[in-house]
């Protein structure tokens, strides 16, 4: 959405509303929170948490890189450009795991806190 001046107006939502948005948990949202893999937009005066629709693109990477079987060390790496997923999946197809990057396979099923 545009505001009056032609720059991007970014609205802020509730964990509950993105959580409808996405699919992902209330919980799991908050999980990669505190883990300062998704920190929020904003604080409202009450202090909810708030998010934009940039922290719900970098929600789906972040459930998208977990689905793939990534840690989420290996999440934190790619996230902040230290390790692209091309050099990440390179190396754990050659068993040569980087310091750090451990992964550890997704359990068959497993959703990574989204619903079903």
């Amino acid at each position: 959405m545009e505001g009056n001046n032609g720059t991007l107006q970014l609205h802020n939502y509730s964990i509950r509303t993105r959580s409808r948005r996405s699919g992902v948990t209330v919980k799991t949202i908050r999980y990669y929170s505190n883990q300062g893999l998704l920190p929020p937009a904003a604080i409202a005066k009450a202090g909810y948490r708030l998010y934009s629709d940039r922290e719900l693109e970098r929600l789906y990477q972040i459930t998208g890189l977990r689905w793939l079987g990534t840690s989420g060390q290996q999440v934190r790496l790619i996230l902040g450009g230290q390790v692209s997923l091309r050099e990440l999946l390179n190396s754990n197809s050659r068993g040569n795991h980087k310091a750090g990057t451990d992964a550890k396979p997704c359990a068959r099923g497993a959703t990574h806190g989204r619903t079903r």
